[in-house]
């Protein structure tokens, strides 16, 4: 009884583990409590009767997103005193990546991760519930233990923050987003700064999370003329050493960066609609957010 029992736990391992990851990472922002996560789910089924669950997907996203609140809320107040802005860990997919497997939509693209973490934790599991997952507000309310009413009304608190309207997606990137990253790192590895002018919209804004592990911006930097200003600096300070490569992040083109002590950033962008402008960089630089990451 036992065996089939945990071969019945291994089916369900292998059939929903992508799909927790993807609802937990969306959630969190950070690979390692993700995984931590998931595993705990899996390892609480052991002392559940499988048979007696009828909707199984139901119920195991039920656990992940419960447990994922409750991480969440403590989460919150630690990122309020972080150092510097607070970026979620990236989904870097090399050859060798553990996270091949895992199917990516644009809800896990890298500009609107960064766009959940405007939101409060019940903000951001209500918001992800229905625009990502396509819960019915009856759903929500049961899951979450509240009203339809107060449901709709922390989805339109959530829709302002992030300036969504009912039905968009964040922008998509153009079919040629890789030729246009390729042309960024010539520029930036040749140190030819003054050409990623013509990449840059007028109002872009840079981000970098050294989490005060290393050097890094404390604040955004605004406007194309002081981001030209500070990718120049950045130039200067040893990133024309490092080896770097056009790799996908959370499904769509960044840089990898690697010196002699591993990785040392991963940089995406958020690029403005119908344009070849970049709007956003985001560099992720702080080195216990790219310990997931397998060169």
């Amino acid at each position: 009884m036992q065996n089939t029992d945990t071969n019945r736990l291994d089916e369900l391992y292998r059939t929903y583990r992508a799909y927790l990851f993807r609802i937990a990472y969306r959630m969190l922002g950070t690979i390692s409590d993700t995984e931590d996560l998931v595993h705990d789910v899996f390892i609480a089924m052991q002392s559940v009767d499988i048979e007696s669950i009828e909707n199984m997907k139901a119920y195991l996203s039920r656990l992940v997103i419960n447990r994922s609140l409750n991480l969440l809320k403590s989460a919150h107040k630690q990122r309020e005193m972080y150092v510097g802005p607070w970026l979620p860990e990236t989904l870097v997919m090399t050859e060798r990546s553990p996270l091949a497997e895992l199917e990516l939509d644009e809800s896990l693209s890298y500009a609107y991760m960064v766009m959940l973490e405007q939101l409060k934790p019940v903000e951001r599991v209500v918001f992800i519930l229905r625009e990502a997952l396509d819960y019915e507000y009856a759903e929500i309310a049961h899951l979450l233990g509240i009203t339809e009413a107060y449901s709709r009304k922390v989805l339109s608190r959530a829709r302002k923050k992030v300036r969504m309207n009912e039905g968009q997606q964040p922008s998509s990137f153009f079919a040629h987003e890789q030729e246009r990253v390729q042309r960024f790192l010539e520029h930036f590895t040749k140190g030819n700064i003054e050409q990623l002018t013509d990449l840059l919209s007028e109002d872009v804004v840079i981000q970098t999370d050294g989490g005060g592990k290393v050097r890094a911006a404390i604040n955004p930097i605004f406007g194309r003329t002081r981001v030209l200003i500070f990718l120049s600096a950045l130039h200067s300070r040893g990133w024309k050493e490092a080896s770097a490569r056009v790799v996908t992040v959370n499904g769509e083109s960044g840089i990898l960066f690697v010196d002699e002590h591993g990785v040392k950033a991963v940089v995406c962008f958020q690029w403005a609609d119908n344009t070849d402008l970049i709007t956003n960089i985001f560099a992720v630089l702080n080195p216990d957010k790219l310990t997931s990451i397998v060169l």
